[in-house]
């Protein structure tokens, strides 16, 4: 077994990163402290406060096919967990 600390952060992977940076403004107010796309990592992402917790809302940039990334990962779990179909909605 293994004991979690403190969190860092949180990841939100999102279809719409502006709808989504929108929707924390609205309901949060949050302060956002980045705002920027990874071409490495396959997507564009914020980093919030709420409070004193720390949420990155990410959307996965797509590559042509047959290339492999980062990216691919935040695809598969967008499919397997959204939801930013109940947040943006």
């Amino acid at each position: 077994m293994f004991k979690v600390g403190k969190e860092f952060h949180l990841l939100h992977v999102v279809s719409d990163l502006d709808v989504v940076d929108g929707w924390y403004d609205d309901v949060f107010a949050v302060r956002r402290f980045v705002r920027n796309s990874m071409k490495a990592a396959m997507r564009k992402a914020s980093l919030v406060l709420i409070g004193d917790f720390v949420m990155e809302p990410a959307q996965p940039i797509r590559r042509a096919v047959g290339e492999v990334g980062a990216g691919q990962v935040l695809l598969a779990l967008r499919a397997a967990f959204s939801l930013d179909r109940l947040v943006c909605r």
